[in-house]
């Protein structure tokens, strides 16, 4: 990165290292639409974008890949074109260093940023915003990276690193990380007071779901790391060794612990800590 008047990408993959934490604002991420056939086009020619564009996503990614396997002149000259073009939106709606969060392969994020050009080398190149506009942004262990969209009557997540359907499915997120996100949007509408009150609460009720140990109140132990596995830390008398299982349902058996402390650690712990 380079300073705020004249701010450019050296490489592909960035992250912004002082901002982890951004509550009540906007976020959005723009793609490169269809990035490696685009690059293609520029490098193989029309016949063989049309070839690949009209292929099933599936397919056409199995025919990349094969492409670029063994073929490091041809995986730098796509790299190249993609920072090329990502570089080109950047000073098209000219993006402050201050204003970029992260960018991928082929995606840029922004926070405080609306682009108005989005189209480039004559109408080829396209970033889109598939998502629309998320309200906070939360980067973990930097390594996970929360988007939460406070909408009235439409809350909704997007946890990069986590498949979309295990983060949909986890009652953990349903019943604790919302209520913790919506509670820190809270703080900078209403103030710091509420919104630790709130979480003074959902803190309170996770140590009562693992003292009642029902199967109702334990499925918010479901690892959100582990496909929404229970994780059990089995341990013998004569050995020192403990041995890791994962499970779909609860374990009743009084050798193996289930192990209540990653949702917390890597996900709640890290956001309460915003406030308190």
């Amino acid at each position: 990165m380079t300073n705020n008047n004249n701010f450019e990408l050296k490489k592909q993959i960035n992250i912004n290292p002082i901002k982890n934490h951004i509550i009540s604002s906007i976020i959005n991420e723009y793609d490169i639409s269809s990035a490696h056939p685009t690059a293609l086009y520029f490098i193989k020619g029309k016949s063989l974008y049309d070839e690949l564009m009209s292929m099933e996503k599936l397919q056409r990614n199995i025919r990349i890949g094969n492409m670029l396997k063994n073929n490091k002149e041809l995986s730098d000259k796509i790299a190249e074109l993609i920072l090329k073009w990502t570089n080109l939106f950047i000073r098209a709606n000219n993006i402050k260093a201050s204003q970029f969060l992260e960018s991928t392969r082929d995606s840029v994020m922004l926070w405080n940023k609306i682009p108005r050009y989005t189209t480039f080398e004559d109408g080829i190149v396209k970033f889109v915003n598939k998502e629309g506009e998320y309200t906070s942004y939360h980067r973990l262990h930097n390594r996970y990276t929360i988007l939460f969209d406070n909408g009235i009557g439409n809350k909704r997540i997007r946890i990069k690193g986590i498949k979309d359907e295990i983060v949909q499915s986890s009652v953990f997120v349903k019943k604790h990380l919302f209520n913790v996100l919506s509670a820190l949007e809270s703080s900078v509408i209403h103030g710091r007071g509420k919104a630790v009150q709130k979480l003074k609460i959902e803190r309170r009720n996770i140590i009562e779901a693992k003292n009642t140990k029902t199967e109702e109140s334990l499925c918010i132990f479901r690892e959100l790391l582990n496909e929404n596995k229970y994780k059990y830390l089995c341990k013998y008398e004569d050995e020192e060794r403990v041995d890791v299982v994962f499970s779909d349902v609860v374990v009743d058996d009084e050798d193996m612990v289930l192990d209540i402390t990653s949702n917390y650690d890597k996900f709640i712990r890290p956001l309460i800590s915003v406030i308190f």
